[in-house]
């Protein structure tokens, strides 16, 4: 497929289920933070007690703007017992993910605002693995934001209907900012169709907490839960995008615009016209995968990034499936394949804030410099050269990115969820690994110059511990957010 290099003006980058994109940069002036301008994000602790009784003990949401103190937001205390549970363990502990803090405490979306200035979350209980009336909720339940400084705490509206996770593995824990900082994007319940159970996309106005349904669509039925909306997130102030298994009417498809009920992304403008899928482009011998979001200045067409090829390395999470790193142009026959690594876990590609290189993880070794196959933080030009391997962090056997179950070897570790900062360009990720010799056996938040100069742990928690009494403990960050130019994966 021919490709003209200097055509590739407004660049849209795919990888795996996951695709970031841009066009334009963010201006701003001043000093700038060594790090992310705003970090929100929650420590959610747990106990496991010898008879196997589980408690929450706490959970506290902090944000920390630029280079000062994280402010706690919100902290609730104990919760429990679960008698003879070992959720803390299982469901929190065993995986080093603090993500999957939504399945047991009260605080599930969080999102940040693109100029780092406002924090928008979510609390309740209703998704719970405890007793709902076990939870002592700290505020109401709802959605609330507040600004960067801890101040102006306040209650927008009621909290979704819709979890913000999947027992199909999904964890979609954030709120998809406007450009403009004006409004927040998620997935809520059709009042009008509850027996579907169909979610919907739905935004809410940051001042008024004005909230508006954007979208009717019918249950997905290709799909082992009618809830198969995932990942809204806007294109631009005007356009969202999302992803689903639904098969909705549309201008151009009277019967249905994805009759076979398979991951489809989709467009929607803001005052809810303009339902639209969006063009998928095959690649020659490819298997068509569609991106959880795709965002930038202007819609771009979806690309595709996995073939059904057979990976070098066993299935991630895409599968036993080969995943590589595309961009193109808006014209949809500018294809550019930036990487060759013939692995199932080559992902989470994002555009620097200069909009110059590519940002990805992988656990390949193009450069000889990988040699146990770690999940690592690799760079690339967007016109695919000047590969660059960003981080040298990974510790034990090989694991694949985004594998954070795992029960033995306890030395492994990998890395998720690399998120970019529009305006000072730092690089930030969720690991398990312990470059600093202070995360044993846990999960950090680690942030770096685009780089991979300047790499800073930017939490503490203690991770998972056990007493002489058998009493074992686990602290983790997460669900976590920065500033992006599209919504949090």
């Amino acid at each position: 497929m021919p490709v003209n290099p200097a055509s590739i003006c407004c660049t849209l980058v795919l990888v795996g289920l996951l695709a970031v994109a841009a066009c334009g940069g963010d201006g701003g002036g001043g000093p700038l933070p060594e790090g992310p301008t705003t970090l929100a994000y929650a420590v959610s602790e747990c106990r496991q007690e010898k008879n196997g009784d589980a408690f929450l003990t706490r959970q506290v949401l902090y944000v920390r703007h630029g280079d000062g103190e994280p402010r706690p937001v919100m902290e609730f205390g104990e919760v429990g017992p679960k008698p003879n549970n070992r959720l803390c363990y299982n469901a929190f502990g065993l995986g080093r993910g603090g993500f999957a803090s939504v399945l047991l405490w009260p605080l599930q979306r969080l999102g940040v605002s693109r100029d780092g200035s406002l924090v928008v979350f979510e609390v309740t209980d209703d998704f719970s693995l405890f007793s709902q009336s076990q939870v002592q909720l700290p505020l109401r339940k709802g959605i609330y934001v507040v600004n960067a400084d801890g101040s102006g705490l306040r209650r927008l509206g009621p909290a979704s209907r819709a979890p913000c996770f999947e027992w199909t593995g999904f964890v979609f824990a954030f709120f998809g900012f406007s450009p403009n900082g004006r409004t927040v994007t998620f997935p809520d319940l059709d009042s009008a169709l509850p027996q579907l159970d169909a979610p919907q996309v739905f935004t809410l106005d940051v001042g008024t907490g004005e909230a508006t349904q954007l979208t009717h669509l019918p249950a997905a039925t290709g799909y082992p839960t009618a809830s198969a909306l995932f990942a809204p997130s806007f294109l631009n102030d005007e356009t969202i995008t999302f992803w689903s298994y639904a098969n909705p009417p549309t201008q151009g498809h009277p019967n249905g615009a994805n009759p076979d009920g398979v991951a489809t992304t989709f467009t929607v403008k803001t005052d809810g016209t303009g339902l639209e899928p969006v063009p998928v482009i095959a690649l020659p011998g490819g298997s068509i995968i569609p991106n959880f979001m795709i965002t930038s200045a202007e819609p771009l067409a979806q690309g595709i990034v996995v073939s059904g090829e057979t990976p070098v390395n066993g299935p991630a999470g895409l599968g036993n499936v080969v995943a590589e790193v595309f961009t193109f142009d808006t014209n949809p026959s500018q294809v550019l394949q930036l990487t060759n690594f013939q692995r199932s876990d080559t992902y989470y590609a994002k555009l620097t804030a200069d909009l110059r290189r590519v940002v990805f993880l992988a656990s390949a070794d193009p450069l000889g410099s990988n040699p146990a196959n770690h999940c690592e933080v690799f760079s690339i030009d967007r016109l695919g050269g000047d590969l660059r391997q960003l981080t040298n962090i990974g510790e034990g056997p090989a694991w694949n990115c985004d594998q954070f179950v795992r029960t033995s070897p306890r030395t492994s570790c990998s890395i998720t969820q690399l998120r970019v900062d529009p305006v000072t360009g730092w690089v930030t990720f969720y690991s398990s690994c312990n470059p600093f010799g202070s995360n044993p056996y846990g999960s950090q938040i680690f942030t770096m110059r685009p780089d991979g100069t300047g790499l800073r742990q930017l939490t503490t928690t203690r991770g998972m511990t056990k007493d002489a009494d058998g009493t074992l403990t686990v602290e983790l960050p997460g669900p976590w957010g920065v500033p992006e130019r599209g919504g949090n994966e």
